[in-house]
């Protein structure tokens, strides 16, 4: 009996050491070295209760650095991880892909839009019929160009002055004898028909006559290059078989005795091309867009064939919440050049010629044809105005002028602080308004071209009923394989960045999120004990020393 007061004390040893080593409670005080050790115990980072548990052999060290070494990695990662996150960079994945349901379901891939314009801008013929002059032809092919194409001496002489102030006057003189209110409607007067142009198409495997094409599929467009004829294509123009019989063809009427006579002392032939031209694009893109793309004229007597491929770029979530300062995106079913000629301006692939249609008008009161305006009641630029307005317009934008004329001729032509600041805001605003399509087409072509034989090509003047002394061109756009390429974009999303940095913790440490809690108020414990421990040791000299001030 008189043993058991000692083996009670032993007992309660055992049991205050077992209560102190397992007790869960993260809070209860305890010392610095208790403190690492229930952490490295308890905590899910398994390399730190390795290299805790081994603390007194070799393999302790080699945990210890086993830990510290993929700690390190891991900071490195997750730095890394932020930059790259905070950044907003656009993310992307490419996808080759076949139509939704197959040729059988009806589904397919949509045909490329087609602009058809000519080079040469006018007929002669019509030119003649109205008696305007070579002098004031070529004036007329030089605005309806915005003076792209005119030589910059036009604009630095006395003579070249004289020249295109005459001009100026004969236009407006002649818009008044004809009864014309607009200048578009002059262009259109001395422009070819659709149907003086297009002489047959076909379309999914379907034979059109030449009239029934332009009043049902072709449009007239104003642009740069004159007075073009688009068909916009919709979901409903697909291509549901391999081959260019179920593509898209045309067959254009190509005059060749017929165009205006050029006077070099006016225009530069270096920058211009005579003849017709056949553009293929997607639906939303205006042909002052395509104007400067080096495009081959038509040749008669040939069959040009467009082998077509297809890349459709969609947004599938560029804005996000993080991403405040962007745009949304806009449905392409919702940007129509009939409806909303405006809103198809104002989209990233017209946008640069949208910017210059508003700030033009809006500098210079005055409007030029290539841009499409619906306005009127507002008189034509003259070519001094264009070169002044859109030269200040296009160095507000901050692009390269656009040709010897503008480089040359409007830095001699001034322009004050307040006109430059008023384009500044203008192309600010106007930008401002320019959105991306949340499905972007994009068509790249691969041209071959020979000759008709000439069987072929006595059966196609008898099919279009066209005299044998007209030319003729057949130009095919179709799709060799029913396939196209798909490339995503988006941004990382907060959810997409925690994903990606679990997957490296977890390979890297295995933590999760309940261990990194874990360590933070492990940190948070050592500093409040810390903080504890230096407040303790400060009382405890204050108690020293007040004895001594007593005395």
């Amino acid at each position: 009996m008189e043993g058991m007061p000692s083996a009670q004390k032993e007992l309660d040893k055992v049991v205050a050491w077992y209560q102190k080593h397992n007790d869960k409670n993260l809070i209860r005080k305890r010392s610095l070295y208790d403190l690492i050790g229930f952490i490295s115990q308890e905590s899910t980072l398994h390399g730190i209760g390795h290299a805790w548990n081994n603390r007194k052999n070799l393999l302790g060290v080699f945990w210890l650095l086993i830990t510290l070494t993929l700690i390190s990695v891991l900071v490195y990662v997750v730095v890394d991880l932020v930059v790259d996150f905070t950044t907003r960079e656009i993310q992307s994945q490419t996808t080759v892909r076949l139509p939704e349901g197959g040729a059988f379901r009806g589904e397919g891939l949509q045909l490329p839009s087609t602009i058809l314009c000519n080079q040469a801008f006018f007929s002669r013929r019509k030119l003649k019929a109205m008696n305007i002059s070579k002098g004031l032809t070529n004036y007329l092919m030089g605005i309806v160009n915005s003076c792209y194409n005119m030589r910059p001496e036009v604009f630095t002489t006395e003579e070249g002055q004289d020249y295109l102030r005459h001009s100026h006057s004969q236009l407006l003189s002649l818009m008044g004898q004809q009864g014309l209110s607009s200048f578009s409607q002059l262009v259109d007067a001395l422009s070819y028909t659709c149907e003086e142009l297009i002489l047959s198409c076909w379309l999914m495997g379907y034979n059109i006559s030449g009239r029934e094409c332009c009043q049902h599929y072709f449009i007239s467009v104003p642009s740069v290059n004159g007075k073009c004829y688009t068909f916009y294509t919709s979901p409903a123009e697909v291509q549901v078989v391999e081959g260019y019989i179920m593509g898209f063809s045309l067959i254009v009427q190509l005059r060749l005795d017929d165009f205006p006579e050029i006077d070099p002392a006016v225009l530069n032939p270096a920058r211009m091309s005579v003849g017709m031209d056949v553009t293929f694009t997607n639906n939303i893109t205006h042909p002052t867009s395509t104007a400067f793309m080096k495009n081959d004229l038509l040749l008669p007597k040939h069959i040009i064939t467009m082998d077509t491929s297809l890349t459709v770029i969609r947004d599938k979530g560029l804005k996000t919440w993080l991403d405040w300062w962007a745009t949304d995106c806009v449905a392409v079913e919702k940007v129509n050049y009939a409806s909303d000629r405006e809103r198809f301006f104002m989209t990233d692939a017209n946008c640069g010629v949208g910017v210059m249609r508003q700030c033009l008008a809006r500098l210079c009161n005055c409007t030029s044809y290539g841009f499409d305006y619906d306005m009127d009641h507002l008189p034509p630029c003259s070519a001094t105005e264009t070169l002044h307005c859109l030269g200040t317009v296009v160095a507000a934008m901050n692009h390269t002028l656009p040709s010897p004329a503008f480089t040359e001729a409007f830095p001699q032509d001034a322009t004050d602080e307040a006109e430059t600041e008023l384009a500044k805001s203008c192309v600010a605003e106007a930008m401002e308004s320019c959105n991306l399509l949340c499905d972007d087409y994009d068509y790249s072509l691969t041209k071959s071209q020979r000759l008709l034989e000439a069987p072929v090509y006595e059966e196609l003047l008898r099919l279009t009923s066209s005299s044998n002394l007209t030319d003729v061109v057949m130009v095919t756009a179709h799709f060799p394989k029913l396939r196209y390429m798909e490339v995503k974009l988006w941004r990382k999303t907060f959810l997409d960045f925690i994903n990606t940095l679990g997957g490296y913790t977890g390979i890297l440490l295995g933590m999760s999120v309940v261990t990194a809690f874990e360590l933070v108020i492990c940190v948070l414990l050592m500093l409040g004990m810390g903080v504890q421990r230096v407040s303790q040791h400060r009382s405890e000299l204050m108690l020293r020393v007040s004895p001594q001030h007593q005395k």
